[in-house]
């Protein structure tokens, strides 16, 4: 009897003992990160686990917040999302059945795990109180939150940045009123300097963001959405846009572009000060802009920015961890600032940290929420009241919002149908490789019947009928807006 009662108390003590490795083991949450991505990972092979003393530092940071999980990030190359997005998610599940997070696409929002009921938590709504809530709403897919997003100053602006030098020599910029005249008046105007053209890179979404609203991530893409009146529209059909198009062709031809121009020539250009061109567009605001080698033009009103984010895989055995990590480096100051700056970040004799790679809206490291660390040089103190009160006062038209992300997943191999077919008008978009190209160049009445191809391309490759799945989703967000 005795022995048995030993036996007994010896079962139960390892029960115990197992239940407490059980509840002390501590779980990893796999990242898969396009190898490109995050700045202060070294390069890996696919699939295996990257190496940082900065993420050694945030895993002890999430233990002693009584996170029971650890962040490892893996890679894929870039090859291995570029084509077929649609198949990331499955590409590398097959390959690595723990992968527990991975960064935000439309294209597979299917396979991600909507968040409503984690946001609901007191984890949650710590996390969402975070963010500007208007920008959080106008996120959501369907009704359905997908992501964390990037925590930055959510509003944008559409603006022309044009160096000093080009100011003074055209004064007559500074009364232009939108991204358009610019164009013109450039077109007529500018002669070049040596080593300087135009403009090394153009974005259509960038020059259209006062009346259109790209649909997707990819630049290329025949897809906005017409603010005026929600309309999704094919804006080879938009006549607006076609006399956009027209001028950037017409620019194009004249070599203000770079045509021609070879990889060593570009790179030449864009290690000068100003980037070797006299002008840029964009929709984004930085910290600490270079007032001294440029000026900048605003147009239209401010308008809520498209975000990034980390979202979580529905095939994931790991959500409540993954989220919890989420959670932890979006509303712990020292987690943030290790993702952001790492342990021991350089610093000026100011004892500011030195970083100029911050912008209140970009894809650089999406790790870690850059409106609760310390300030860097460039920055201003209390990050995060200061955008909160820039918001509060803006200009942006919060009676014409528009739904910022949408659901791709169903008609992705269509997408990249309409991608090909656009495939000759590379010189519009952010692709270095379609600037330099000569070839790329036509002249009014070719480029008039390139137009006409595209036109009845799209037509016969279905894009009305991916119009119409789109406006579904257009209108039923709208309905949602007047609840």
């Amino acid at each position: 009897m005795k022995k048995m009662i030993q036996f007994v108390s010896v079962f139960c003590l390892s029960l115990s003992l197992v239940g407490c490795a059980t509840k002390e083991s501590v779980k990893e949450i796999i990242l898969y990160t396009d190898i490109n991505s995050i700045s202060w990972l070294d390069y890996g092979e696919n699939y295996t686990s990257l190496e940082s003393d900065r993420l050694d530092a945030f895993n002890k940071r999430l233990n002693t917040l009584g996170v029971n999980a650890k962040l490892v990030i893996k890679s894929y190359l870039p090859a291995v999302g570029y084509q077929q997005k649609g198949e990331l998610v499955q590409n590398i599940l097959e390959q690595d059945s723990d992968a527990d997070m991975i960064f935000f696409n439309s294209a597979y929002v299917n396979d991600l795990e909507p968040l409503d009921s984690y946001l609901e938590s007191d984890h949650g709504q710590e996390l969402t109180s975070q963010f500007s809530n208007t920008w959080l709403q106008n996120l959501k897919i369907n009704g359905h939150t997908y992501m964390i997003p990037k925590n930055v100053y959510p509003l944008t602006k559409q603006c022309a940045i044009i160096s000093n030098t080009t100011w003074e020599k055209y004064p007559d910029l500074q009364n232009q009123t939108s991204a358009f005249s610019v164009l013109q008046y450039m077109e007529s105007h500018y002669e070049p300097t040596e080593n300087q053209v135009l403009f090394l890179y153009m974005s259509l979404s960038n020059l259209l963001a006062d009346q259109y609203q790209a649909i997707t991530n990819d630049e290329d893409s025949p897809l906005y959405l017409r603010k005026s009146d929600y309309t999704v529209v094919n804006i080879y059909e938009e006549e607006p846009v076609l006399n956009l198009l027209r001028l950037i062709n017409s620019i194009h031809q004249k070599g203000l572009t770079g045509k021609g121009m070879n990889v060593a020539d570009f790179q030449s250009l864009s290690s000068m000060p100003d980037g070797g061109q006299a002008l840029q567009f964009g929709n984004n605001f930085s910290f600490a802009p270079q007032e001294d080698l440029f000026q900048t033009l605003y147009f239209g009103q401010e308008m809520y920015a498209s975000a990034g984010g980390l979202s979580i895989l529905k095939d994931s055995d790991a959500k409540e961890e993954a989220f919890e990590i989420l959670w932890a480096m979006n509303t712990d100051k020292k987690a943030a600032e290790i993702l952001q700056y790492g342990s021991d970040p350089d610093r000026n004799e100011d004892g500011k940290i030195i970083d100029n790679q911050h912008t209140y809206f970009g894809s650089w490291n999406m790790l870690g929420n850059d409106m609760i660390t310390e300030s860097s040089q460039g920055q201003p103190e209390n990050k995060k009241e200061y955008f909160k009160s820039m918001e509060e006062k803006s200009d942006v038209n919060r009676e014409h919002m528009t739904p910022l992300l949408f659901d791709t997943s169903s008609f992705n191999d269509k997408l990249d149908t309409f991608l090909s077919i656009i495939d000759k008008n590379q010189y519009v978009n952010m692709n270095v490789d379609g600037i330099y190209m000569a070839d790329q160049a036509f002249d009014a009445q070719q480029f008039e019947n390139y137009l006409q191809t595209v036109r009845s391309r799209l037509k016969e490759a279905g894009i009305e009928k991916v119009q119409a799945e789109l406006q579904k989703q257009v209108d039923t967000w709208l309905k949602e807006q007047e609840k």
